[in-house]
């Protein structure tokens, strides 16, 4: 029990501390304070840990009825924990600039959401995950307001906390519809009971799950959210935007997973989404010349995976990309960030290789993916072969944006946002802090089969050798397509601007022969003044962004989020439609009545009784459904859903 107090209290304790003890002390005496107490909660998940057979005496009734709130000390929730807390003792030691004077405020949250978070996977109650949720959500919407000035700060909060709002509202609704199946609101009993619902009911229930786990795992269009990080500290946007609610979004859909097999239209739309919301991702981090904004793009890549395995039934497999996935997250923003920041080649050289290896195997582990769901590793589930292709081409792009960030990294270009107070090279800390993930990212590319049956014991999967997945890359069909096309725009691109400089190429002789043959491939200059239609086109799209069109894009998008849930609420929440269905019942009502007193003969009246009787009943069915509470809440979703999505597809086209 002291442990587990340990493990959510001691983030809390220093956020406390942060605020109130080191508001007036140096900088350094507070991030010595942070990292202590990070190393402290990692060494206590360490031992609980190593105890989690043994019982935990905490147990209470909150609301009557809904079940006893306890703790569920769980292998995988532990080995998240664990994970978690690693990742952001890493990150917190790896920011290179720590002397910025919003850092208490900015640390505070960042602990505030770690115990938060904590919580969330320790706890074995729908009501109390819910609450903790929230928790985490407000400390990632609050996160601009402590770094960056009120007038932007305000704009980014409510694009931040909006879209993870609506994904708990779909948190809500499952949990009301699983704990009225169940009759308590604990979350295995629930989930088993899940499985007894049939028709609407699961549906409805697996969908509001299966959106917020969506939704905190930063999928596309639903990742807009994340976005945010771009804009803040490194440690924030790694430990909030990249990592913590991430990964609750991934155990999230882990938990949600056996339930989402059971649905066969859902299990197919997500099996299209994620395959679909992958590629387009993938896409659009090739489209970015920010490294953080083409990192959460290709972590919503890494998510329409993750979601497309769900839907395969590798369950297993979510947890397994949390542990792969979300450390060489933190390693490509730390190698990314030193890059830019070296002074000197060898250094820059030095953090693109790390990259390079990061990148590696973050490839290789998407190829895994793809393979055992073209295999078949989860047994007779139905998967649609364009799905896979769609899926093996998300993973190839990102290969592409690997190769591409690596360059730009190793020839010392600077394409991120950098902040605005001054740089002054890497230091120490962060060099130590790439050499654990990197040794770590290498020790688990070389044993990734053994580290997974050791910790989570999934050697059932069959996992593939080295020699299948180089046979796999080299046979499927979207690599080798990818390869071809991005070599084409890679000569391309370099002709136009040879061209646009006045001088001749200077390709090499390889390079030119290739071009020779995509001209005769795909139809000779026709197809090269088409491209160079396109390119053109796309310069003039960037300069009218540049020049504020997409400012007024997004004013208008802010404007329409804003007025959408008032409408919604004055339509709902007071009563409008409620007054609306009830003065339509009355009107036909009283209609059915003057009809039934105008007809004489007994046959017809008996047929007009029964017409009348059941359009009343329908009408106080109606009445009733649109009168709940859980009603009124699957409605406000269903519409703010449609605001949101509709919103950004209008900003992502």
């Amino acid at each position: 029990m002291l442990w587990t107090v340990a493990v959510v209290g001691l983030p809390f304790v220093a956020a406390i501390a942060l605020v109130t003890g080191c508001r007036h002390s140096g900088p350094r005496i507070a991030r010595v304070a942070t990292l202590t107490a990070s190393i402290l909660t990692l060494v206590a998940a360490a031992v609980l840990l190593q105890r989690s057979h043994e019982h935990v005496p905490i147990a209470f009734e909150w609301l009557p009825g809904a079940g006893t709130i306890g703790l569920a000390l769980s292998s995988s929730s532990l080995w998240l924990v664990l994970a978690i807390a690693g990742i952001a003792a890493l990150a917190l030691l790896g920011d290179g600039e720590f002397d910025a004077p919003f850092r208490n405020t900015s640390w505070a949250l960042i602990m505030v959401a770690l115990s938060a978070g904590f919580a969330a996977l320790l706890v074995d109650h729908f009501i109390a995950r819910y609450v903790v949720l929230e928790v985490a959500a407000l400390c990632a919407g609050l996160a601009p307001l402590a770094e960056l000035p009120s007038g932007t700060a305000g704009r980014l909060v409510w694009r931040t906390y909006l879209p993870l709002r609506v994904g708990d509202a779909g948190l809500l609704v499952g949990i009301l519809l699983l704990g009225e199946a169940a009759g308590t609101l604990n979350i295995t009993l629930a989930l088993e009971a899940g499985a007894t619902l049939g028709g609407a009911s699961l549906a409805f229930a697996v969908g509001g799950l299966v959106l917020a786990a969506w939704i905190k795992a930063a999928g596309w269009p639903m990742h807009l959210w994340a976005l945010t990080g771009r804009r803040l500290s490194l440690s924030a946007h790694a430990v909030l935007f990249a990592t913590l609610l991430p990964t609750l979004g991934l155990y999230l859909l882990y938990r949600t997973a056996p339930l989402l097999v059971l649905v066969e239209p859902l299990r197919l739309a997500a099996l299209w989404i994620g395959a679909g919301s992958a590629t387009l991702s993938a896409l659009g981090a090739l489209l970015q010349s920010d490294q953080r904004t083409a990192q959460v793009y290709v972590g919503a890549a890494q998510a329409g995976l993750c979601l497309l395995a769900a839907a395969s039934g590798l369950q297993t497999t979510l947890l397994l990309a949390v542990f792969v996935l979300m450390p060489l997250r933190l390693l490509s923003l730390l190698t990314a960030d030193a890059a830019e920041r070296a002074c000197t080649s060898p250094r820059r050289r030095l953090a693109a290789g790390v990259f390079a290896l990061g990148g590696l195997i973050s490839f290789g582990f998407s190829l895994t993916i793809t393979w055992w769901v073209r295999t078949g590793a989860a047994g007779e589930l139905p998967v649609p072969l364009a799905a896979v292709l769609l899926a093996e081409f998300a993973s190839a792009l990102t290969a592409v944006w690997v190769f591409r960030t690596v360059w730009q990294l190793a020839a010392g270009r600077r394409p991120s946002e950098v902040p605005d107070w001054p740089a002054a090279g890497v230091c120490w800390p962060q060099w130590a802090s790439l050499a654990v993930l990197g040794g770590g990212a290498l020790i688990s590319g070389l044993g990734c089969r053994e580290l997974a049956s050791r910790l989570m014991g999934t050697s059932e999967i069959p996992w593939p050798s080295a020699l299948a997945i180089l046979r796999y890359a080299a046979t499927a069909p979207a690599l080798p397509l990818v390869a071809v096309a991005a070599l084409g725009v890679l000569v391309l691109r370099r002709r136009l601007n040879d061209r646009a400089a006045g001088r001749a190429s200077h390709a090499p002789e390889r390079l030119q022969t290739v071009t020779r043959a995509l001209r005769s491939l795909i139809g000779g200059e026709g197809a090269q003044r088409a491209s160079e239609r396109a390119v053109t086109g796309a310069a003039r799209l960037a300069t009218a962004v540049e020049r504020g069109g997409l400012e007024a894009l997004l004013g208008c998008i802010g404007h329409l989020a804003t007025k959408g849930p008032q409408l919604v609420y004055q339509t709902i929440e007071q009563g409008g439609l409620t007054r609306l269905l009830s003065r339509t019942a009355n009107l036909v009502a009283a209609g059915s009545q003057v009809a039934y007193q105008a007809i004489e003969h007994g046959g017809l009246e008996a047929l007009l009784g029964r017409v009348v009787a059941t359009v009343l009943k329908v009408s106080r069915s109606m009445q009733a459904w649109h009168t709940g509470r859980l009603r009124r809440n699957l409605l406000y979703v269903t519409l703010m859903l449609a605001i949101l999505v509709a919103a950004l597809l209008a900003w992502e086209w």
